[in-house]
């Protein structure tokens, strides 16, 4: 599992274009045609040209729909009466609860605030709609999976189909992003917010590998003949179990199809249980290791007679947090059916290292500026791990056999001190050495 980076302008867009789509799928839903508005001192300018502009669209909208004689917009008949009209200003308060759960980056804030929208909307449906409602809070709603509250059904649909499914996974302009994986820093920038969806999220992202397995590519590739490839988004909280994240850009994790339809899928996990890859480190808070009780063939790659393991930094607070998000993904196992290539890294690490060195170190000898190759090499160590295949496997294992392969040479024994004495305790490490 490896980190990613939320950049900036991936939440400014995100963040621009699901606030129009808010207003704009609220109006439809809670206001007739024929309604004015009655603006109040507390309402800003920005806001009301909000209301105003998707009003237009849907009057619109609306014309258009006549003329060609289709259906009128489909709006539930249940909260358009005239008797049961939100105000202004409780119109506006459920438009910052919905916009709150945007760009939040906390998990935990994430679910409080996911709760509060819920209270609010059970609080309105009382108050104007139904109020023979006696669901006290969104969490007893959710337990018991009462469907009595219809202004909760109505915004769970609009957060999954509307908002996810027809919006942010809609298709991506074929002709003005032909060829995306060839844009450049200029045209990125010049990207709007009314053209967002997945591909672009994904595209300005700059993943290429999956961040949970770190062993699939899922790269972003959109071309002008109809052919276009991206990642499958994971809800880390699924949308099946919270719907109102389901636009959540935090909650949104571009993943591999094994990932997050073959094992992870709609499960619910709690806040116990997950790893938010956006804003927390943890890259170093575990390792790979080559345990084998065998053979040392195994550690110098002429043998697939071992088994791959992780370590957790005992040390780390969030160790069993990151340990069951990391078993969610069966990476152990998984990992194991990489062996081989696995062995072809190593065995060209302890045959080659040490002659390879020796080659560099005369062919450069006359080159004042040594230190800069080691940068060099210290910088494509530390970027084996990122947005490279088994990137992580192959670092840890491979900074590991670099010390062995140096006390071997040295001490002319397998005596290896390495992060095992950190991430193991004791007794464990002991075990370990005896094997």
């Amino acid at each position: 599992m490896i980190p990613l980076e939320m950049k900036p302008k991936i939440k400014e867009l995100h963040n621009a274009f699901f606030k129009e789509e808010f207003i704009k799928e609220f109006i439809y839903m809670f206001l007739k045609d024929s309604r004015d508005f009655n603006f109040d001192d507390e309402i800003s300018k920005d806001f009301k040209e909000l209301l105003i502009k998707a009003k237009k669209e849907y009057e619109d909208k609306k014309k258009e729909d006549e003329k060609k004689k289709k259906k009128k917009i489909s709006i539930s008949k249940n909260l358009v009466s005239k008797e049961k009209m939100l105000t202004i200003k409780e119109f506006k308060c459920l438009f910052m609860y919905a916009n709150s759960l945007l760009i939040e980056e906390e998990y935990s804030e994430l679910i409080k605030k996911e709760k509060q929208f819920g209270n609010y909307l059970i609080k309105l449906d009382k108050k104007v709609f139904n109020s023979k409602v006696r669901t006290r809070c969104y969490d007893i709603y959710k337990k018991n999976g009462k469907k009595d509250i219809e202004l909760i059904n109505n915004f769970e649909e609009l957060f999954k189909e509307n908002f996810y499914k027809n919006r942010m996974c809609r298709n991506i302009g074929v002709i003005k992003f032909k060829n995306i994986e060839n844009m450049n820093e200029v045209q990125r920038e010049g990207i709007e917010s009314k053209d967002w969806c997945a591909y672009l999220y994904t595209f300005l992202l700059g993943i290429s590998v999956c961040p949970y397995c770190n062993s699939q590519y899922i790269y972003t590739y959109q071309n002008k003949n109809k052919g276009k490839i991206r990642a499958e988004l994971d809800h880390c909280f699924p949308k099946v179990h919270h719907p109102f994240l389901a636009v959540s850009l935090f909650n949104l994790v571009p993943s591999c199809s094994q990932c997050n339809s073959s094992l992870k899928g709609s499960t619910d996990i709690g806040i116990d249980s997950v790893m938010n890859v956006f804003t927390e480190s943890f890259l170093d808070k575990y390792k790979f290791y080559i345990h084998s009780e065998k053979s040392i063939e195994s550690f110098i790659g002429n043998s697939l007679d071992y088994d791959i393991k992780i370590v957790y930094d005992k040390n780390y607070p969030h160790s069993v947090r990151l340990k069951k998000f990391i078993e969610s993904f069966h990476i152990e196992n998984r990992y194991n059916f990489f062996k081989k290539y696995l062995n072809e890294q190593i065995y060209y690490q302890v045959n080659h290292s040490k002659s390879y060195n020796n080659f560099l170190q005369e062919l450069l000898k006359d080159i004042p500026d040594k230190e800069s190759i080691h940068i060099h090499r210290r910088k494509y160590i530390e970027e084996r791990n990122e947005n490279r295949l088994l990137g992580k496997l192959v670092s840890d294992i491979l900074d590991d056999k670099e010390l062995t392969i140096n006390n071997f040479e040295t001490n002319n024994n397998f005596e290896t001190k390495n992060y095992k004495e950190t991430f193991l305790d004791e007794k464990t490490l002991k075990q370990d050495m005896n094997t």
